[in-house]
């Protein structure tokens, strides 16, 4: 076995090379989508719970000052950041909102991550069909 090789490191670099932007999940569709400037510094900045950066868990800093802009832009009470993408905020939610054996719509072409969420909380759903958009196909 060659221990100098990094096949997952060159998979990566190739993939990241590639004049296309990825169109599956996760959203940033390989840093193509972020600022510039926080592309190209990701890794400097992959910090937490410093004095200077704040906490999720009860913001008073930065994450908070973020969390009131988000809620002001969105006109609602309170908004939160989450990790993990949209993920863990479908499941957040249907922890937090539904009950075992409750009904609740879904769409049929939902994002797996609110089945998961159904699953872990018993939920029921009741699938709707998407329409379809002919414009977009």
């Amino acid at each position: 076995m060659n221990h100098d090789a990094a096949p997952l490191l060159e998979a990566l670099r190739t993939v990241g090379e590639r004049d296309q932007a990825p169109l599956d999940s996760p959203g940033p569709k390989g840093g193509r989508t972020l600022d510039p400037w926080f592309r190209d510094h990701s890794a400097a900045v992959d910090l937490n719970n410093l004095p200077d950066t704040d906490t999720l868990h009860c913001p008073e800093g930065p994450i908070l000052a973020a969390e009131q802009l988000i809620a002001d832009a969105w006109g609602v009470g309170q908004s939160f950041i989450l990790v993990q993408g949209s993920t863990s905020g479908n499941i957040a939610v249907a922890l937090s909102a539904l009950r075992p054996g409750e009904p609740v719509l879904v769409q049929r072409n939902a994002h797996k991550s609110v089945l998961a969420g159904l699953v872990q909380v018993g939920a029921r759903p009741v699938w709707l069909e998407p329409r379809w958009d002919p414009r977009f196909g």
